[in-house]
């Protein structure tokens, strides 16, 4: 709630004592590997695409959004897949909408796509949004680049939200790359272990 100037004179207050610096220190210019701009802690990612506004008035799920990110936070060497089950209506996708913006400064890139629909063309169309400069009519070409894109980099968020069926998923959820996936379904007893590849899942009723 502060702004730049603020934090820059409480910093330089908190730094002053006797042996003040003689050079001034150089200001982080440049980006780090994983990091495409210095931003504040408040400011959303660089790339955040998520089709539903953040409710205000969200209450109720503390409790599984701390153990989602707890799930998610776990110490990987690959893609770590979440899973949000339950029947309908009870609140899955407003859960991983409300995570999403929560936990936003987390990461570097926040998607969203509705499992439901049109798989292809809506993971071909993150090419867009991901920089890829391949045009709309190469398909193949995107669905590999934007592939490729996860498996190589790091914080990003993935949501598949309303996937109904294994097969669904099979050709487009991330394997590997350090980022993070949350798949919101109605899936249940067996049908739930197929649907979600074996993931861990987190009920919601």
């Amino acid at each position: 709630g502060t702004s730049e100037e603020q934090d820059r004179e409480t910093l330089l207050q908190g730094m002053k004592g006797p042996s003040p610096p003689t050079e001034k220190p150089r200001y982080p210019t440049q980006p780090t590997s994983h990091i495409q701009q210095v931003r504040y802690a408040g400011d959303y990612p660089p790339i955040f695409k998520i089709p539903h506004p953040r409710n205000l008035d969200f209450t109720g799920r503390d409790t599984e959004l701390e153990a989602l990110h707890k799930l998610l936070s776990t110490t990987h060497q690959a893609a770590i897949t979440q899973a949000i089950t339950g029947l309908g209506g009870v609140g899955k996708t407003a859960t991983a909408t409300e995570y999403c913006y929560r936990y936003h400064n987390e990461y570097d890139t926040v998607l969203w796509l509705r499992a439901e629909s049109d798989m292809t063309s809506q993971f071909a169309a993150l090419a867009e949004d991901l920089g890829i400069k391949i045009p709309p009519q190469e398909t193949d070409q995107r669905l590999k680049a934007v592939r490729q894109w996860f498996g190589q980099n790091d914080r990003w968020l993935l949501v598949f939200d309303n996937a109904v069926s294994k097969k669904s998923l099979n050709d487009f959820l991330p394997l590997d790359g350090l980022g993070h996936v949350i798949i919101t379904s109605r899936a249940h007893g067996e049908d739930r272990k197929s649907t979600l590849l074996n993931s861990r899942h987190l009920v919601i009723s």
